[in-house]
């Protein structure tokens, strides 16, 4: 099916992705980096690429693939959102 992302509406922070560059970037770096992606995403509601249409089974592998293109080595990566399916 063809879905339309609208919003994102949850998320979460890839602690992972900031271990790793905390590891050789240091943890100030990437906490600057954190807070201006927590100001211009959560505060200010700017999530790249929006709306993002692409075909998916479901939700999940459309928000799998919104983060693929969007999010890829950001630190916070988008887990729900507003959607909608779109005729083709």
């Amino acid at each position: 099916m063809k879905i339309k992302i609208t919003d994102i509406t949850d998320w979460e922070e890839d602690t992972h992705m900031m271990a790793g560059d905390a590891s050789h970037e240091g943890d100030r770096a990437v906490q600057r980096l954190l807070e201006a992606e927590r100001d211009k995403k959560i505060d200010e509601g700017n999530w790249d690429g929006l709306p993002f249409v692409c075909e998916a089974e479901d939700i999940e592998e459309a928000i799998e693939k919104y983060n693929d293109a969007h999010c890829e080595y950001d630190y916070i990566k988008a887990t729900d959102c507003d959607w909608e399916e779109v005729a083709d």
